[in-house]
């Protein structure tokens, strides 16, 4: 899959283990959040790219059974876009095969043991139980970096808070409605966004391509992603949603 950076060689020298990845000439979403506001269909554009990487990560088989992959680590510092818009998804290093028979799992993971960064990870991984996290922990991740692009702030304001107070803040309340954080956003496109953040994964998008086909279902409709409202009071930022992801990186802004 083209959105998935590519692996060149995997070694070993001096007892130490490397893994050598194809180089993306282009910024991290993290870059793309702290140098502007990022119009709404970039970041559909870049969301719907990072949700194909993953549909194909979690579709992967061994032996024509199903692998099971969950990335578990998706942020903005994951997703980078190269110089013709297109979005890599990278680091894999904490992914995990989920098998059908569950003591695979505890081989992968030990329970009790959280893995992934707190302010994208799902509820199901702060309980740290294996056995509860799948393709939709990536969905909810990849929804927490969509809402950040739009709003420039993350779903949960985690910031010094210790593990037990951010396991609470996660798992037992909602993010703020997107549009409160941006209230020039549409409601369509809230919904998608606040849909991939639930904190029950059955309330989600069930899968990275669900997710994938309902960005790119939006972005046919041809909106800017922006409320009527703020199309009429704001007519020039209507112009600049249409960018594309390649006009964010660097020797390509407009």
């Amino acid at each position: 899959n083209t959105n998935v950076a590519s692996t060149l060689e995997l070694g070993e020298v001096d007892g130490r283990w490397f893994v050598a990845m194809e180089l993306v000439e282009g910024p991290s979403a993290a870059e793309l959040i702290r140098r502007d506001v990022v119009p709404p269909a970039v970041v559909l554009e870049i969301g719907q790219q990072a949700a194909t990487a993953l549909a194909h990560v979690h579709s992967l088989r061994v032996d024509g059974v199903p692998a099971g992959l969950v990335h578990r680590d998706v942020k903005p510092p994951n997703l980078l876009v190269d110089r013709h818009g297109r979005v890599k998804v990278i680091d894999f290093g904490v992914a995990r095969a989920i098998a059908a028979d569950p003591a695979i799992n505890t081989i992968r993971t030990e329970t009790g043991k959280l893995v992934g960064t707190m302010q994208y990870m799902s509820p199901e991984q702060f309980r740290a139980d294996p056995r509860m996290v799948d393709a939709r922990s990536d969905v909810y991740a990849l929804g927490a970096v969509l809402y950040e692009l739009l709003t420039g702030v993350q779903p949960h304001d985690l910031r010094g808070r210790p593990v037990h107070e951010a396991v609470r803040a996660v798992c037992e309340t909602d993010p703020a409605d997107v549009r409160e954080c941006n209230p020039r956003l549409d409601d369509r496109l809230a919904e998608v966004v606040m849909e991939a953040v639930s904190r029950e994964p059955s309330h989600r998008p069930q899968d990275a391509n669900a997710l994938a086909t309902r960005l790119r279902a939006w972005m046919a409709s041809g909106s800017t992603g922006l409320s009527r409202h703020a199309v009429d009071e704001h007519p020039d930022a209507a112009a600049g949603a249409s960018r594309t992801p390649a006009a964010t990186t660097p020797g390509r802004r407009q």
